[in-house]
This record gives structure tokens, sequence and C-alpha cells, in this order.
């Protein structure tokens, strides 16, 4: 029924699946028991909260670990029996994008909702029937963390947040994530360099690496079984040693990812560009099949860049984790710190254009053979990347390129094909004024653009906006 302009659904009860959506676990904690055991207790107990810290000193890991410990593999609703829902603000940021997100876990027909009060009703009524523990993380991305709060302390679930700025910990149970003791960081250090015994040096390069886990693994990875006597000598921190501490704090990760970058591409070229290419995509999983039309490079030559910087911890694999059951391979940088290596520079307009038509082309394929688990599971797989496509495309070649309209008419086809049609509607009318104004009115994509819009019109009963459309893309 119609309310006040808008579309209010009245949904039956229906039976949910509770989601079990997980960080990714470390493969090793270090120095971390006492406080891993305070989070599972303060898990149990706690409906809000948030672990506190700088970038790369482990509050993932940390709360990887309890909630693993909290919902196993092998009985994932042993505790929480509303499942674990998750959004990490290193993707989509605003907190529309967030219920947008969680639709699909949330209802069983996520293409009936078509306007945002709709969607953000819908979200809101799943939650209060399965109370699920939501995890956040990167909180200090967030536009709306306050809002996304209050609608959910609305529903009675709870929340665990991790976060860079003590100051959204505020009305929280807070756990304060600091940098390793010396012996634990030593022996993560140790654990990544594959070393056996008390080395010399080893606690001097801790020192220097800040005892953060995040570079403690990174120069492990990329050193293993050097003695920590030669990887002083061989990097030379002196750069890093030199700066001011809170200017080093700011440049040990940067820094550290250089270097781990530059062994890795020393007998592989491709690594750094494959590295770069990252990204190029938002900050979620990537088919290596996608990341290989945007490298330029064949499957197995990105392959095999990717192996050399997993080897570097730079990236990971995510469909081999335990958690993810998918045939392809999908790659994602290791952390978020590590991403914004991976954009840091200009973007070649040449080979950015390229890689657009190629995406364009990628996106038409696969939608016409059908979005399906079988083929790919690929529309939950390719939208973020198309999302963060239309941001860096109006960026780099500007509002008024073909490339650029094309891209807008690829996301509003994914937005269509998930019902989401008032996000849709938009972005088609900006791709037919874009075609219209660059390519002109007797132009074949232009035609092809009138077209869609004229569907998504009459598939909606708009009869008298869709003919005239038709009508012109006819005419050419």
């Amino acid at each position: 029924m119609a309310l006040g302009g808008s579309t209010i659904h009245v949904a039956a009860p229906v039976t949910l699946d509770p989601p079990h959506q997980l960080p990714p676990q470390a493969a090793v904690l270090k120095g971390r028991d006492a406080q891993l055991e305070w989070l599972v207790q303060a898990l149990k107990t706690q409906q809000r909260v948030a672990l506190v810290g700088p970038g790369g000193v482990g509050k993932t890991a940390l709360a990887a670990a309890a909630l693993l410990r909290l919902a196993p593999q092998a009985d994932p609703y042993v505790f929480y029996a509303g499942g674990i829902l998750m959004h990490d603000f290193y993707g989509p940021r605003s907190l529309q994008a967030v219920l947008n997100s969680w639709l699909s876990s949330l209802t069983p027909d996520p293409t009936r909702f078509t306007d945002a009060d709709a969607v953000r009703q819908e979200v809101v009524r799943g939650l209060k029937q399965l109370q699920p523990l939501i995890y956040l993380e990167g909180g200090e991305n967030a536009e709306d963390l306050p809002g996304l709060l209050d609608l959910i302390e609305q529903t009675g679930s709870r929340v665990v947040l991790t976060t860079r700025h003590g100051q959204q910990a505020r009305e929280m149970t807070r756990l304060d994530v600091e940098t390793l003791d010396d012996e634990a960081a030593r022996a993560l250090y140790a654990y990544h360099a594959k070393l056996y015994g008390d080395e010399d040096d080893l606690g001097a390069l801790c020192e220097t690496l800040g005892r953060l886990p995040l570079a403690l693994q990174i120069m492990g990875a990329s050193n293993q079984r050097l003695p920590p006597s030669e990887v002083i000598e061989i990097y030379s921190f002196d750069d890093l040693n030199n700066l001011s501490a809170a200017e080093r704090g700011r440049r040990r990760i940067p820094v550290i990812v250089e270097r781990a970058l530059a062994k890795a591409s020393q007998d592989q070229p491709q690594v750094s560009l494959v590295f770069h290419r990252l990204g190029w995509f938002a900050n979620q999983p990537v088919p290596r099949d996608l990341l290989a039309v945007a490298a330029a490079t064949e499957e197995h030559e990105t392959l095999r860049a990717l192996r050399a910087l997993q080897s570097h911890s730079l990236v990971r694999d995510v469909a081999s984790e335990p958690h993810f059951h998918e045939q392809k391979t999908r790659w994602q940088c290791h952390h978020a710190l590590i991403y914004a290596m991976a954009r840091h520079g200009e973007v070649d307009a040449a080979s950015f254009e390229r890689y657009l038509r190629h995406l364009n082309q990628f996106v038409v394929t696969k939608g016409n053979e059908g979005w399906s688990p079988g083929g790919y599971r690929t529309l939950d797989a390719v939208l973020p990347h198309v999302e963060y496509a239309r941001q860096l495309v109006s960026d780099t070649l500007g509002e008024e390129h073909p490339d650029t309209a094309a891209s807008l008419n690829n996301l509003a086809g994914l937005y269509e094909s998930q019902g989401r049609y008032a996000e849709a509607e938009p972005l088609y009318e900006q791709a037919l004024a874009v075609y219209q104004q660059v390519l002109g009115e007797e132009h074949t994509d232009t035609a092809a653009s009138l077209n869609n819009l004229a569907f998504l019109y009459g598939s909606h009963g708009r009869y008298a906006e869709a003919e005239p459309l038709y009508e012109q893309a006819l005419a050419v």
C-alpha cells in the first residue's frame, strides 16, 4: 500500500537463515591471550563493544579470533543464534549503502524493496527478527556511524566495532589494542620469518617495525630465514629512524609495504603492475579474471604475480579461506593500509580507459550469461567494483566521456537486476545525457541508452514516458 508517497511493504513472517559473516582470521596471534579472553567475555555480556587502536595494530585479528571462538565453523550458531552480520567501512561508507548491503541477508526477496525508506524498514524488521551480532570494521571511515548505531539499537542487536578514533567508542565497552610487548613481537616476527632460536638484533628490528603486527608479518614473510642483522643492513631503516615519533608512526607501514613490493617485483616486473591495479577496484575481493583484465595480462601471469604478492603478505586469496566457498580465486589486499598503497599514485588515463572498456564488456558478457552461483555468484562479486569504477572514472576521464556513460549504464543495469530501481533510474538518465552530448542523437550507443531507460519506465507502468523514448531509439 502507499502512504505519503512511499511504498510500505507489509510482509508476512518468514524464516530467515542467520548470516555467518566473519572477518579474515590471522595465521597466528601472539601476546593477545588476556585481551582475547576479555573480549570473548565482553561479547557475551555487553551490548556495544569497541576495539580502539592505530592502523596495523591487530584489531581485526583480535576481533576475528574472538568471533570464531563464539561462532565456530562446526557450530556457528552455538552462541549467536541470530548469526553474525558484518560491514567493512573500507568499502561503501554511507548509511544507505550499509543497509543495501545487508538487505539480501535479512529478507528472502530483496528485489521487492525499491526505495530507501522501504529498504530501511525491511532491514530493521530483519534485524529485530534475527538479532544478530553486528561486526563493523573501520569505523573511522563511516559517514554516519551514530545514525547506524542508533538504528541498530532500536533492533536489540549487539555491536562490535573496530576504529582508530577513540571518540567513536564513547558509551561503548572499550578495549584499547596496543602494540605488542617485546617478547610477543619477537615471537610473531620469528613465526613469519621462519626463524628458530634467539637471533641477534631481533629486538632492535622489532622496535624499528614499531612492534606492529602488520609490519612484523610483512617484513617477516618478505625475509624468511634471513638473520635480522642482515634485514637491518639490507633495508637501512635510517629514513624511518630519523623521523619524529609522530611522523614515523604515520610513515612506517607505507615504507615497509614499498620495500616488500620492491623485493617481490625483483624477478617479476608484472608484480608491481598487478598490485597497483588492485587500487582500481574497491577494497573487496576481486575475481582473478577481472583483475587480469585490469592488468592487461594473461590469467596465468596475473596469478603468478598474485602468488608472489601473497608470499610477502601483501594480498590474500579470499576464496581459499575456510568460510568462503567458491571455485574462482578472488583476491584482496591483506589490510586496508596496504590497499591505500595500491591506490597511491596517478592513474594513467589511456590504460584506465582501456580497462574500463574491458570492464564494461565483461559486465555485459556476464550479464548475458546470467549471474548464477554455478558461473560466478559474480553479481555480488562485481557490483562494488563497478560502483568504485564509477567514482574513479569521472576523476580520471571526466564526466563528459563515452566510457563514463558506459560505466553509468552498466551500474544502472546491475542495480536494476537487483530490483534497486530508484538507484538505477538517475544513472540511466545521466548516461543518456552524456551519450547525447558526446556522441549525438544518431549514435547507436545513444539509441541503446534510450532503450534501457524506456524499458525501465515501461516495466513500472510509466508507458507515457517510455513510448517517446522507444520511438527515438527506433528512429536511429
